[in-house]
């Protein structure tokens, strides 16, 4: 999920995130990793952090959440616009990348993640389908 305020416009990336997660959903959709998981979602909020709300949205930068009710886990990173705009389309899926292995390692490191998921084997298969995407 990307969020993108109204003074951005989609046009203006250089990389498109939702095929990326089309591709890593594809990918993962026939995997068995344990019980007790059955989403983890990437969400993405692009804002111009030198708006008025910049305070707000820098406190806020990484948020892990886990719902119980649709055992799904939640992280939602907010990344600032004037960076990525600046970053070609391979620098780009570069920065995207570090990111997404920062999330992964923002769940190995919480407690929320149930005990029956086996989130090595998670990690390894996410790793190894990121790292074979080609934009």
């Amino acid at each position: 999920m990307i969020s993108l305020p109204g003074q951005i416009h989609r046009k203006n990336f250089k990389f498109d995130l939702q095929k990326l997660q089309s591709y890593l959903t594809n990918k993962l959709a026939h995997k068995q990793f344990g019980q007790g998981l059955t989403e983890v979602c990437f969400r993405f909020g692009i804002f111009k952090f030198d708006g008025q709300a910049t305070s707000y949205f820098e406190s806020s930068e990484k948020n892990l959440a886990y719902s119980t009710k649709t055992q799904s886990l939640y992280i939602t990173r907010n990344i600032d616009y004037n960076i990525i705009a600046k970053l070609n389309k391979d620098e780009l899926f570069k920065y995207y990348k570090e990111i997404f292995r920062e999330n992964i390692e923002l769940i190995a490191a919480s407690r929320k993640v149930p005990k029956k998921f086996d989130l090595a084997a998670f990690k390894q298969s996410f790793y190894n389908y990121l790292d074979a995407y080609m934009p």
